[in-house]
């Protein structure tokens, strides 16, 4: 008798949403002559983070994410980087937490638009970003992760070492679905995810997060900004619905 070994998947953090693509093609393809090139295609994939802790996912993706200063250490980023990337932690702990919590101003809309995020590479068995993706095959049809409905799959590293898997849906004559049943899944113990633009509104839900299940203390980065949201203490923050404290999140992949 043969025994048929399949190999299990590495992938094990799931999120709902839309999955698309953003690639500039020039009309003819690259000549010396006239240079032209197509641009680098950008999958992305986007969803929605909240407080809700009754839903699991939504606490493991605020675990998993993580601003540029708790990835790059500050010497390997030039100046303008740096300035970029840095985070004025006293105005998001005196201004932006308090205007996503503040429920007095009844007439007030509040809306964000989407936190960017980059689905960083690591190297195996590393926290280090790696300088590339393991190779990207393009699936035309593969059984869905749910349900019985086909799907096509853009997936980076081999099964059992993946890094990153988009998921949508194809019709019986193999047209996309990109906005239905998408799925994008990811390993987290093989990537980043690092908020690239965005930064100080996904730092107050991240402090608030952080204040709420201690976890400021399981990454040595994150421990010198804790002290900026002291004042945001579990039983205080506790007094407001959380769970309708939602932003939208784009994720992207290179």
């Amino acid at each position: 008798m043969e025994f048929e070994f399949v190999k299990e998947s590495s992938l094990n953090l799931h999120l709902a949403g839309t999955v698309g693509s953003f690639k500039v093609s020039g009309a003819q393809t690259h000549t010396q002559s006239t240079g032209r090139t197509d641009s680098l295609e950008v999958m992305f994939f986007l969803t929605h983070v909240n407080l809700d802790f009754n839903s699991s996912n939504s606490s493991d993706l605020l675990q998993h994410l993580a601003p540029v200063r708790e990835i790059y250490e500050p010497e390997t980023l030039e100046f303008d980087e740096i300035m970029q990337r840095d985070l004025d932690d006293a105005r998001v702990s005196s201004e932006l937490i308090p205007y996503l919590l503040d429920a007095k101003n009844r007439d007030l809309v509040k809306i964000f638009p989407p936190i960017i995020v980059v689905v960083l590479p690591t190297e195996p068995d590393s926290e280090r970003p790696a300088d590339f993706y393991p190779k990207v095959a393009r699936i035309d049809k593969e059984k869905a992760s749910l349900g019985t409905h086909d799907a096509a799959k853009i997936r980076s590293g081999d099964i059992s070492r993946e890094v990153f898997e988009f998921e949508y849906p194809v019709e019986s004559d193999g047209s996309p679905r990109f906005h239905d049943f998408a799925r994008l899944h990811l390993n987290t113990s093989r990537t980043k995810l690092v908020i690239v633009d965005g930064q100080h509104r996904a730092m107050a839900l991240l402090a608030i997060y952080r204040n709420l299940k201690n976890e400021w203390s399981k990454d040595t980065r994150r421990q010198p900004y804790k002290d900026y949201y002291a004042e945001w203490t579990e039983s205080y923050i506790k007094g407001f619905k959380l769970d309708r404290l939602s932003m939208p999140i784009m994720f992207c992949a290179f």
